[in-house]
């Protein structure tokens, strides 16, 4: 008798973040209303906000978790010495109804601490044909389906495990969009390597005004040589690029055909290839073939791709770089901020808008039509790409800046007709630096149309006026603003930094 196959039918949906958070009560932290923590980054934080939002942490329960998640909450205010309620705030805390476990005492290095808060659990959710939204639940008051959707969106789920849920929790997994039926998963992991191979039309994502920073391609072959930093394999990177790449499971689950150095800039950078580019750099590798041999289109697109380079312009082009660094070092030193003029490779900049498309196509965004006074807003916060790009431009702003810095936090962002920036500051303390990287304008305009960002240093308002593919770096603790978008659309990426020693929460999320 032939055995019946089971195939899965549902599967945990990555495209859903869940979230657990709770009221901001600090100022010195962060500004912002609420804090909030993503599960499948700091799992432990979040199990430990559920325990405490339901009354299940005491001093035996306090054991089982780091210090310093602890020594966390008390900083944004979320756990309070119970010595310093008096009869007003003991009167505010039992009206707190929808907050179970805020009379419960917790008990920490030989303090007694109450909770201030309720807890809240958020899921990024995306019905048929809409763009992301959140829906919340309060763990305190929904406590078994709260349990579920942590161990599922910290472990995962298997076929059998969704099988023997209870029908009401499978609803509510699929409501929420952290199960999802094994077709309507998005795959956003398979987008580099099916959509972003080498080929001429990667390169026409280019604006015009990006195109003269490809090399030159005029030399038939003679002269060129590979790189010397090629890299089939994640684990032949040396050390010190690998530390560039932020999430390194990430990308490798992107399946790149190879790694590569830039021998001017030191930024390290993955390549998709057909299966005759494969071929044809595996003979160049050999020996079997040589530049001049190889046929001219795939030889311009693998020296416009950086695999393939004149090593006798390598003194002049590595000295040019060099003077680059200055000016911009001397432009930070008397403006406090600086226009990063083409921060981006030419290739990251091509897929950076396409893939900029392939999420606005998707609705893999989340839109705030209105959020405070910012309006007409898309944005993913967090990004896997960006943080690739991020890494990128990182290793690049650490060839001038006087203190070392690392990624912190970053968004996705695209802005349409009507939107609006206020004045304001970022809301992190933490941040060092911040940069503004548009990816891509509709329609393009030359820089004097471009969208204008203002920056009031301590010397002046700065206003500076971006292409896609330059980056304003700013310390974010200055006010910057930007006026009323009248028509069109801007796709840029924020990027957020923070000094190299740094170590704590930013944003919800540990860095370390």
């Amino acid at each position: 008798m032939q055995a019946i196959e089971i195939r899965p039918q549902w599967a945990v949906n990555d495209l859903c973040k869940v979230i657990v958070g709770f009221r901001n009560y600090s100022t010195h932290a962060t500004r912002s209303r609420y804090v909030s923590f993503a599960v499948l980054e700091q799992p432990r934080m979040c199990e430990l906000l559920v325990r405490l939002a339901r009354g299940q942490v005491d001093g035996e329960a306090v054991r089982d978790y780091p210090e310093h998640l602890f020594e966390q909450l008390i900083d944004y205010g979320f756990l309070a010495p119970l010595d310093r309620l008096g009869w007003r705030g003991q009167a505010r805390r039992l009206w707190r109804v929808l907050d179970s476990g805020r009379l419960r005492r917790v008990p920490f290095r030989g303090r007694d601490y109450h909770v201030t808060s309720l807890v809240f659990m958020a899921f990024y959710t995306q019905r048929p044909g809409q763009f992301l939204e959140e829906r919340v639940i309060l763990p305190a008051w929904s406590p078994r389906y709260a349990e579920h959707a942590l161990r599922i969106a910290a472990s995962g789920l298997d076929e059998p495990g969704y099988r023997a849920l209870p029908g009401r929790v499978r609803r509510r997994l699929d409501k929420h969009g952290l199960v999802t039926a094994i077709e309507r998963l998005p795959r956003r992991e398979r987008f580099l390597a099916e959509r972003c191979q080498l080929d001429q039309a990667l390169f026409d994502e280019l604006p015009d005004y990006y195109r003269p920073t490809l090399q030159d391609s005029d030399l038939g072959g003679h002269g060129l040589t590979l790189v010397p930093g090629l890299y089939e394999r994640f684990e032949q990177i040396p050390d010190a690029l690998r530390r560039q790449v932020v999430d390194p499971d990430w990308a490798q689950s992107c399946a790149p055909t190879l790694w590569l150095e830039d021998p001017v800039k030191g930024i390290v950078a993955m390549r998709w290839l057909t299966a005759q580019q494969r071929q044809a750099l595996a003979a160049l590798r050999e020996g079997r073939l040589t530049p001049a041999t190889l046929d001219p289109v795939t030889r311009t697109l693998f020296l416009q791709a950086g695999i393939l380079h004149d090593p006798t312009t390598l003194a002049v082009r590595r000295e040019a770089w060099q003077r680059h660094l200055r000016t911009l070092s001397a432009r930070m030193a008397e403006d406090g901020c600086v226009t990063f003029e083409q921060v981006l490779p030419p290739l990251e900049l091509a897929i950076a808008r396409r893939y900029l498309r392939f999420m606005m196509e998707g609705r893999f965004l989340l839109l705030d039509r209105v959020n405070g006074k910012t309006e007409q807003r898309f944005w993913c916060h967090r990004d896997a790409f960006t943080f690739y790009l991020h890494g990128m431009v990182c290793t690049l702003l650490n060839q001038f800046l006087s203190r070392p810095v690392k990624p912190g936090h970053n968004a996705l962002t695209i802005y349409q007709d009507g939107a609006t920036l206020p004045r304001h500051q970022d809301d992190v303390r933490a941040f060092a630096w911040v940069m503004s990287l548009p990816i891509e304008a509709r329609p393009e305009h030359d820089r004097q149309l471009a969208w204008p960002i203002c920056v009031e240093t301590p010397r002046q308002v700065h206003q500076a006026r971006l292409l896609p593919g330059d980056g304003q770096l700013i310390d974010p603790q200055m006010p910057h603003w930007r006026d009323k978008l009248e028509q069109g659309r801007l796709g840029i990426l924020f990027l957020w930094f923070v000094p190299a020693d740094y170590r704590g929460f930013v944003n919800g999320s540990w860095v370390a």
